[in-house]
């Protein structure tokens, strides 16, 4: 009688150790899944990835557009049938350098030149009038 009890407990611990088996494949299946879900090529990281690129692009495309529009107004002023002679002049001048004979050119630096080379007030050495190592 103790050689069938134990043949039982046998039958019932293999039948447990497949369950086990079978739970933990399943887990293992579901945790693949989750990371697809997660780090795939079309997963939630990916998604997100695509909205930002896509903002991009939009700004992009909004800056260019803007730019487009500001050129046609441009070319329209510049055009035949409504040739605006302020524009056409104001052209030349900052193209070609054309002036009239009774004008003068002043020649400035743009901004971000001008931002970098002016003085700054709390430095002594570098402020306008002054030479360096001057006594007040």
């Amino acid at each position: 009688m103790t050689t069938r009890r134990r043949v039982f407990r046998s039958r019932r611990s293999s039948r447990m150790n497949w369950w086990v088996m079978l739970a933990a494949l399943l887990g293992l299946v579901l945790v693949i899944l989750a990371v697809r879900l997660v780090f795939g090529d079309r997963g939630f990281l990916a998604l997100v990835r695509k909205q930002h690129q896509e903002a991009a692009i939009q700004t992009e495309a909004d800056t260019a557009t803007k730019q487009r529009l500001e050129m046609d107004s441009k070319v329209k002023l510049l055009q035949d049938g409504s040739l605006d002679l302020d524009m056409l002049e104001e052209q030349a001048k900052k193209n070609l350098g054309y002036a009239h004979p009774d004008e003068r050119v002043i020649l400035l630096k743009p901004e971000s030149e001008a931002k970098e080379t002016a003085p700054t007030p709390g430095d002594p050495g570098k402020s306008a009038g002054t030479s360096p190592g001057a006594d007040h």
